[in-house]
């Protein structure tokens, strides 16, 4: 592949140049440019992120806070010693003196939720047994979290948001909250005396830091567990995002931020309790800081591209394109076309270089036109003289002459034989023109037999076969005769006996197929076909040489003749040119 490209670029001056420029100008620059953008797109995201924790940390103080003092309002009522008074002795005092004492404990935890609209409920309660519920009213306590709660020994256990049961309001049905769970302990003998549960509304823990989100953004709490404390995205509720792919990510650090699947990741921890505060964003706002730069660096880029095409048009039309012309016209000069007219008003090298050339085409066309005239005169002159010495109608008058003596004398083979001898002289000479007919051919090739078949007698058999659909079509004139007689000559004189010729007329793929076989003596077909392809051995094969030169120049080096040949077998010459559609086909 590469050396392919190599090849493709080292055969233009104008791809040399291109690459060139592409690859010491322009590469380097695009790759400056790219080291920059990756840069600054990188320092522009950590920044971006960094902000972004800033403002999520923002939220740490209202949350903390809130948590604070759902604690101070759980210590607050397992520390009262009406309170406490109240639980131990309920099993062992008359109803009213429990309604009294509640009226009292009542005062105390009213107080408290009056000053906190966010606490839903408070209550106090064993395994099932509700000793005291204020607020909400709830027939039946979740059991869910109460073993992890006794298993914290009075300390402090925060759910998960789970849904509320309040069978007294139904748009509640589907809500839900947090709640805050620990034991009451006797607080002399530090026994267990019932269960306390303060909860409140989900949305109120999310009302302490939704604010701080953009519109594409999701925030939520989680706990060590990875259970949802609360979100801003009400399908996370109740929920576990433990087996989330992010989720490990969130506890390596105490606060950070990371990228994965498109969004960012910012988070932090607060030790009471132990909670995990996240912020979702799409990835693609951190970059957007980067814009600025980016439209700068494209920019100066395209910039950079349009001086690089503008520089190359300046020197493809000063330097490129004369050198290009200059090559254009030295394949034609190559391929003998000396008209060289290339026209630049460049003064430098490459200007006096196409002067120089046009000078240089035009003396040696001056003089090709000299020697081509004097040869062509020369030539002229010999023919004329050649018709000099023979005129054909001097030639055929003779002949027609001692025809008819051989009529009067009753001698018909030998009128036979002047006959064919005249026809076949009219047949070469054809009125100086160069093509006949296939039907014209057959016709000389039978008289040239007449006179041979009357030298062999019998030693000597032919046969001719041809479509007649070739008839009349235009072909060279003297093709056929001189294969005959090649065979003749070389193939059976030689024999003893004599033999056959066969000539075979057809059409194929487009082309017409000349083909004389002969059963004689057989040459050596290397040696005759090393001697077609060497010009000073023409003499040896002048027929076969001569034919085969005539149909390449006048139909081109796709046809011509091939030559077969077996010692003691025969020889096979096959001619190929090209019929009317095959000339059509070759030019389209």
């Amino acid at each position: 592949m590469f050396n392919r490209f190599r090849k493709y670029v080292a055969s233009s001056v104008g791809r040399k140049f291109t690459v060139s420029l592409a690859l010491f100008m322009i590469v380097p620059l695009l790759l400056v440019f790219v080291f920059i953008n990756k840069n600054v797109r990188d320092y522009s995201y950590n920044q971006a992120c960094l902000l972004n924790l800033e403002i999520l940390k923002q939220s740490k103080t209202s949350i903390t806070t809130y948590t604070n003092d759902m604690e101070f309002v759980s210590m607050s009522i397992l520390g009262d010693e009406a309170v406490q008074n109240f639980v131990k002795l309920y099993d062992n005092q008359t109803a009213s003196e429990t309604e009294k004492r509640k009226i009292t404990v009542g005062f105390t935890i009213q107080s408290l939720m009056q000053s906190r609209p966010y606490i839903k409920t408070i209550s106090l309660f064993r395994d099932q047994q509700i000793f005291l519920q204020f607020g909400d009213l709830v027939l039946k306590e979740n059991t869910e979290y109460l073993e992890a709660a006794k298993a914290k020994k009075g300390r402090v256990l925060w759910t998960p948001a789970y849904k509320y049961d309040n069978p007294t309001r139904d748009y509640n049905k589907d809500k839900y909250v947090v709640s805050l769970i620990r034991v009451v302990n006797d607080l002399y003998s530090m026994n267990e005396l019932a269960m306390e549960r303060i909860t409140s509304d989900e949305s109120q823990v999310c009302g302490l830091y939704k604010g701080l989100a953009s519109p594409e953004s999701n925030m939520f709490i989680i706990n060590t567990a990875g259970d949802v404390i609360s979100s801003m995205d009400k399908s996370q509720l109740g929920q576990s995002i433990a087996a989330e792919p992010y989720y490990n990510r969130l506890h390596m650090d105490q606060s950070g931020f990371f990228e994965q699947t498109g969004s960012v990741y910012t988070f932090y921890k607060i030790s009471n309790p132990e909670w995990t505060v996240v912020m979702v964003d799409p990835a693609k706002n951190f970059y957007a800081g980067s814009f600025d730069m980016n439209i700068i660096i494209y920019i100066c880029l395209l910039l950079t591209v349009l001086f690089g095409i503008f520089f190359k048009f300046i020197q493809d039309r000063n330097i490129i394109r004369p050198v290009k012309e200059l090559a254009i016209e030295a394949r034609h000069f190559k391929d003998g076309d000396y008209n060289v007219s290339m026209h630049t008003k460049s003064q430098d090298e490459i200007g006096q270089l196409n002067e120089s050339f046009v000078d240089m085409g035009q003396n040696i066309k001056r003089l090709i036109e000299q020697e081509y005239i004097s040869k062509i005169r020369q030539r002229e002159i010999e023919l004329a003289y050649m018709q000099s010495q023979i005129n054909p109608h001097f030639l055929y008058n003779t002949l027609d002459s001692i025809r008819w003596m051989a009529v009067i004398k009753k001698q018909p083979q030998i009128s036979e034989q002047i006959e064919a001898l005249s026809d076949l002289f009219r047949h070469a000479l054809n009125s100086g023109r160069e093509m006949t007919t296939i039907r014209e051919e057959i016709e000389h090739v039978r008289n040239y037999m007449k006179i041979q078949k009357n030298r062999f007698n019998d030693r000597l058999d032919y046969d001719i076969s041809v479509e007649e659909s070739l008839l009349h079509v235009k072909v060279l004139n003297l093709v056929l005769q001189p294969l005959v007689e090649n065979a003749i000559v070389h193939g059976l004189e030689e024999k003893k006996g004599g033999g056959k010729v066969s000539i075979q007329i057809k059409k194929e793929n487009g082309n017409i197929i000349y083909m004389v076989a002969d059963n004689g003596a057989g040459t050596d077909q290397v040696e005759i076909i090393r001697k077609l392809g060497l010009p000073d051995e023409s003499h040896n094969v002048f027929s076969l040489k001569n034919i085969d030169e005539r149909i390449k120049y006048k139909y081109g080096e796709n046809y011509g003749l091939d030559f077969h040949s077996v010692k003691g077998e025969g020889t096979l010459v096959t001619v190929t040119i090209p019929s009317e559609e095959g000339l059509i086909n070759e030019a389209t």
